[in-house]
């Protein structure tokens, strides 16, 4: 007798089709960037950048740094720890890098050609997609690299765990020869953390979870960073389409970056978590542009800023627009203060239920180190003061800090209050991305991983300057940090503080050779 098939069994039977095709469509996807004309060289050039990285970066990699998975192998005999191996690693991101700029150049161009009647098509999603993960897997399988800070995060976990404040102590409390602090970078042993309660439960989680193990919870928190990573991916795409951007120029600037590779998949730097729940608060306030929906897109953005407190941001300029354009002041600042209040409830509500409470907000001003001479006002502040110090004028270096900071601050304020003013969007992605690009860099620390917020949201832009902030300083910020998690410019600032201003004023210079040699109405105009 025939039975006929009830809706249910179709839904199975086509469920089982596309499960059986996920493999085939995955493969598709990895050789799609080979078949591209114009990405096949980048394509390849990247990967081997990669590989070379990670090769080369094993033996210089953070103490104990596992791989994806858990597993400490023992470099080969023929790469060892040296200058000469981080000077190769650094040589394969170079490449990455250029490979990278390449590929931007490509896709951008056919999205500026693309249009009603053009014969130039507009590079496929599953193109760029392909490329990114290319690039990414060598990456997501080897070692923790070009940070010490994921070994941190598990350490200020483990001592929520054992009873301790983090933002009273760092994970040196723990023991001298504690496994949990030999792994972190010394500079952090003693600090209380700036991070907020979210992340500090996630990090107590996980070295529960794993057994009070610190390589398993470094081994988790990768995890969640890589999952963070493709819930970026996901975001971006169905923001593109929503402003009807090309979503592969948005993909390839936001997501096949190298800071995202190097410093989200690689060093799983929390700011993966940030941007994915950002990203998602926006997607949430542009999909339902309700009431409710802009409730939920303020919490989403006020969980990211209970991990960085910097997408607080993100919650003013939603308040901000939700009006539209044609709103008057009034109730702009009426629908800032109470998006306000409900990222301040749901904070509240993090920090109650997590236990950890707000001694972070105490301790955001640690986040600086003494490493942060990639920061343009610490590194000024620095030079002024041997300026000072060579004229015979005692300028303590701690009062430097405190006023260039200060003076950071103060100017990135000013800049934000104007973008602010000028945002239109109901949803202001591309104005939120420059505000959160001021604040990074003139903050009083600048890591490069700092910039991948605003780098993501800046992919959005149609305007080359603004495009341009996103794709430079994310190119030159890459080649900064070795494998060890040393940055280059505070190698270099050993031999002095003129070092660094030294080097920017060679950079200045040769930009300015350069436009002065290019034609008028040629690519430098």
């Amino acid at each position: 007798m025939n039975v006929a098939a009830t809706p249910e069994s179709g839904r199975a039977a086509d469920g089982g089709v596309r499960s059986a095709r996920l493999p085939a469509r995955a493969g598709r996807a990895l050789v799609a960037p080979f078949e591209d004309d114009g990405l096949r060289l980048p394509a390849g050039l990247g990967l081997l950048g990669a590989l070379v990285a990670v090769l080369f970066g094993i033996p210089n990699r953070p103490a104990g740094a596992p791989t994806i998975l858990p597993v400490d192998a023992a470099p080969s005999p023929l790469v060892t720890r040296s200058p000469f191996t981080s000077a190769l690693c650094l040589a394969g991101v170079a490449l990455l890098v250029g490979a990278w700029l390449r590929a931007v150049q490509v896709v951008r161009a056919r999205s500026r050609a693309a249009g009603p009647g053009s014969a130039t098509r507009a590079t496929p999603v599953g193109t760029v997609l392909g490329l990114t993960t290319l690039w990414a897997l060598p990456f997501a399988l080897g070692p923790a690299l070009f940070s010490r800070d994921v070994f941190s995060y598990v350490g200020q976990g483990e001592l929520v765990n054992e009873g301790y404040s983090p933002y009273l102590t760092g994970p040196r409390a723990l023991g001298v020869v504690d496994p949990y602090n030999l792994l972190v970078d010394p500079i952090w042993r003693r600090t209380p953390t700036p991070y907020g309660p979210l992340w500090i439960w996630i990090s107590s989680v996980a070295s529960r979870l794993t057994g009070h193990d610190p390589l398993w919870a470094v081994f988790l928190l990768r995890l969640l960073a890589l999952a963070s990573v493709v819930a970026i991916g996901w975001c971006l795409l169905r923001l593109a389409r929503h402003y009807r951007v090309d979503p592969a120029l948005v993909l390839v600037v936001g997501l096949a970056g190298p800071l995202v590779l190097l410093h989200l998949v690689s060093g799983a730097h929390n700011e993966a978590l940030v941007t994915a729940l950002m990203l998602a608060g926006l997607l949430l306030a542009v999909r339902v542009p309700t009431r409710w929906g802009l409730a939920g897109g303020v919490a989403l953005c006020a969980a990211a800023a209970s991990v960085k407190v910097p997408a607080l941001a993100a919650v003013v300029f939603l308040g901000w627009t939700a009006a539209g354009p044609g709103a008057r002041v009034g109730r702009r600042l009426l629908d800032v203060a109470w998006c306000s209040l409900l990222a301040g409830a749901v904070m509240a509500v993090v920090a109650r239920l997590t236990g950890v409470g707000w001694g972070w907000v105490e301790t955001i001003r640690n986040a600086g180190g003494s490493k942060s001479l990639l920061a343009p006002v610490r590194a000024t502040g620095l030079s002024l003061a041997q300026v000072a110090r060579d004229l015979g004028t005692r300028w303590p270096a701690n009062d430097v800090r405190e006023v260039s900071s200060l003076a950071g601050l103060v100017v990135a304020g000013v800049l934000c209050l104007a973008v602010l003013w000028r945002a239109r969007d109901r949803v202001p992605v591309v104005s939120l991305g420059l505000a959160l690009f001021l604040v990074t860099v003139l903050g009083p620390a600048l890591f490069p991983w700092y910039l991948v917020p605003a780098v993501v949201l800046l992919a959005f832009s149609r305007r080359d300057l603004k495009l341009a902030l996103a794709v430079v300083p994310a190119a030159v910020t890459a080649v900064l940090v070795l494998p060890s998690g040393s940055g280059v410019l505070y190698n270099m600032g050993r031999a002095g503080p003129w070092v660094v201003p030294l080097l920017l004023l060679v950079a200045a210079a040769a930009w300015a050779v350069h436009r002065s040699r290019t034609p008028a109405g040629g690519p430098g105009r």
